[in-house]
């Protein structure tokens, strides 16, 4: 996928207008109008120096917005010389912004690894064994995967589209570590919640999901 469908698939996600990925010296990606290219350029530098600034005393915030008339401007740090940058309405779900920008970061990241700074080629450890993977019935999947289906309506409702993301990329975690089973659903159910910002939602979430969990057992 190229940066520039990343993009388009994050804007898709938390109703952003348009997006780019920069660094102080150029623009790596935009959907922004080209005539805006310059403005953008101006905007990372700013945001930039900014999260530098932030930085500089010890705190570790990620997230800047600037309000303009009709919209808000928002940088997100993507590494030490990238930022990712939004425009939306002023009227946005902004947990649905920041699940959005969580579920699409790891992505962008690998994406712009040979723009930035290429990663250092690792040798392999053979000094200790190599964890066992974690062997998965593929019959128990079948039979669990109505209740993985009620599992991803139900976090619809708390993070929108971004599910068909999120939701994947949890069960693919929780099936490599955990396997799929009944006795290990407890760690999905947890690695889903903390894609939830609101706490009362991630409560309420919790609620239902165990409920949920406890009729599937219950009618097995």
């Amino acid at each position: 996928m190229s940066m520039i469908e990343l993009l388009k698939e994050l804007e898709q996600l938390g109703s952003i207008q348009h997006s780019c990925v920069a660094t102080p010296d150029s623009i790596l990606a935009s959907t922004f109008p080209e005539i805006l290219d310059t403005n953008m350029g101006s905007a990372s530098r700013v945001a930039h120096q900014i999260f530098n600034a932030i930085h500089s005393i010890g705190s570790d915030h990620k997230e800047i917005i600037f309000e303009l008339d009709e919209c808000l401007l928002m940088g997100h740090v993507v590494d030490d010389k990238t930022v990712l940058i939004m425009l939306t309405e002023k009227e946005v779900n902004m947990a649905l912004i920041n699940t959005s920008v969580r579920s699409v970061m790891p992505t962008i990241i690998e994406a712009i690894a040979p723009v930035t700074e290429p990663e250092p080629s690792v040798v392999p450890d053979t000094s200790t064994a190599s964890r066992p993977a974690v062997k998965n019935n593929p019959a128990i999947e079948a039979q669990l995967r109505a209740l993985m289906n009620q599992l991803r309506d139900l976090m619809a409702d708390y993070i929108g589209p971004a599910v068909s993301i999120v939701f994947d990329d949890a069960y693919d975690a929780w099936r490599a570590k955990h396997g799929v089973r009944l006795g290990t659903i407890a760690e999905l159910l947890k690695q889903l919640a903390r894609e939830i910002d609101d706490k009362d939602d991630r409560s309420a979430f919790l609620k239902k999901s165990v409920t949920t969990v406890k009729a599937f057992s219950a009618n097995r």
